[in-house]
């Protein structure tokens, strides 16, 4: 099958039933020089031999580099998991993280010490409780992040995710000790991703695009399904609905203040998320090394299980 799409004069692809590119912001039935192509398994078939668009080829580009980079560095923490979880005797990390120490080792942080190691809040974001929470999250990423990129550039992407998730984890924080609740541990990507969808929705809320309600009622159906839903059903574990909010927040001021400049990004913008990306592995090496986990399990007098006084929260 193959479907219509329409390209607008600044070269961006857009779906025929969009109303506004979804890189300018402006309208597609004003520009004279758009034009229809079919699109036959997401690739564009042009007219003869017309080579394909600079402009296209970028914005792939774009969005494989955003995608390497946050797909790539959660697989490779995903992998370590695997093998810690191997060699402590937990079996396959399936629906767990192999065991309270090894989810500190590998980034998790505690609501009870993330002031003693503030980097956690950075790197819990790339670590996941198995196999099912990771390829859950994973599922989500390329769609928002090809989606995102085409819309504000994949350095905004990646400078968005990192933000949005940690600023999750950091409302966490701040509500667990406002109203006083036990320590959580928690970790998981989808904060970030909840801020991909909200930098969308911000972008179309900025430029008065009537697509921002598809965007908002995702965001609601994502929230209610994946966190209230399952927390309500008691499965055993519980979502982190405070790193999904604080981070959809998040990605939606970011939005909206980006929201005007287009796809092409400054070089402030392109160095601010190389020294996120730089600060994103080193603290999960830092985590990797850190003495904490270690000390952690000599304090609760566990071994590497569960700790009894420890809840943990998927993200």
């Amino acid at each position: 099958m193959s479907s219509p799409e329409v390209r607008c004069a600044c070269g961006a692809l857009n779906d025929a039933a969009f109303d506004r590119c979804i890189r300018c912001g402006a309208e597609i039935g004003a520009h004279a020089a758009a034009r229809s192509v079919k699109v036959t398994k997401g690739r564009p078939l042009h007219a003869g031999k017309e080579p394909r668009d600079a402009d296209e080829t970028e914005e792939r580009e774009a969005a494989h580099f955003a995608l390497l980079f946050i797909g790539g560095l959660c697989s490779v923490v995903f992998g370590l998991q695997v093998m810690l979880a191997l060699r402590s005797g937990f079996g396959f990390p399936l629906f767990s993280a192999g065991g309270t120490v090894n989810a500190f080792k590998l980034g998790a942080f505690s609501t009870s010490i993330v002031s003693q190691e503030p980097l956690r809040l950075v790197s819990a974001v790339f670590a996941h409780y198995g196999l099912v929470h990771f390829g859950m999250n994973m599922l989500g990423l390329g769609d928002l992040i090809r989606m995102g990129g085409r819309f504000v550039g994949p350095y905004r992407v990646i400078v968005a995710f990192v933000l949005s998730g940690a600023f999750g984890f950091a409302v966490n924080v701040v509500t667990v000790k406002l109203f006083h609740w036990p320590p959580v541990q928690t970790m998981g990507a989808s904060g970030g991703i909840f801020g991909l969808l909200g930098l969308i929705l911000g972008v179309l809320l900025r430029r008065k695009d009537p697509r921002w309600k598809t965007f908002a009622w995702r965001g609601v159906a994502y929230a209610v399904m994946f966190g209230f839903m399952v927390n309500a059903a008691n499965a055993g574990f519980s979502i982190n609905n405070g790193a999904h909010l604080g981070g959809l927040a998040a990605g939606v001021v970011f939005g909206w203040f980006t929201g005007k400049r287009g796809f092409h990004e400054s070089t402030v913008t392109r160095v601010f998320a190389f020294v996120l990306m730089a600060l994103s592995i080193l603290s999960i090496a830092l985590a990797m090394t850190s003495p904490l986990p270690d000390r952690l399990r000599a304090e609760l007098r566990t071994d590497p299980g569960e700790p009894c006084s420890v809840a943990s929260r998927r993200s």
